[in-house]
């Protein structure tokens, strides 16, 4: 994530308040993005990781007949509000904080299809607590994406939230 898109799902190494934590953590990623090493980057910066707030909910992928494939795997995280989204263009087109329900707005195939599934879990579960201890507790099984399972899911989201 730090290298993608500028957010460090950690902190300072040292407890206490810190207003020079968003310049620390983009001088990390700098010199990550330089080649550098993530140890070497966080401990120059005085910042460490927390890999342990990153809650599993979900495992998505394409059948062996389709031409593009991907096995991705989706985690959730509380983040603070004070971290700014900064996509590495190599990584990303756009990005940014936004609400689930305005990604859904967006026309295929801006959104993959197991990105758009989560968008409407999330819209429908309708907080971040509810997000992370729904389907922390209840991930969602390896699903193999097929046009069928997804016309059958948006049919069962659409029965779940009529509005």
């Amino acid at each position: 994530m730090l290298e993608e898109v500028g957010i460090l799902i950690g902190g300072p190494a040292q407890d206490g308040a810190d207003i020079d934590l968003y310049a620390r953590i983009q001088a990390a990623r700098s010199e990550l993005l330089a080649g550098g090493g993530i140890n070497v980057a966080l401990a120059a910066h005085d910042l460490v990781m927390a890999p342990e707030r990153l809650v599993y909910i979900g495992h998505f992928i394409t059948p062996p007949r389709e031409g593009r494939r991907y096995d991705t795997r989706f985690f959730a995280v509380g983040a603070s509000d004070d971290q700014t989204v900064n996509v590495h263009a190599a990584e990303a087109v756009e990005g940014g904080w936004h609400r689930p329900e305005s990604m859904l707005e967006l026309e295929m195939p801006a959104i993959m299809p197991p990105t758009r599934m989560m968008c409407h879990t999330f819209a429908r579960l309708g907080s971040v607590n509810a997000i992370l201890s729904t389907l922390g507790a209840n991930p969602m099984e390896q699903t193999e994406i097929t046009p069928e399972i997804i016309a059958g899911w948006l049919s069962l989201q659409n029965e779940q939230d009529p509005s």
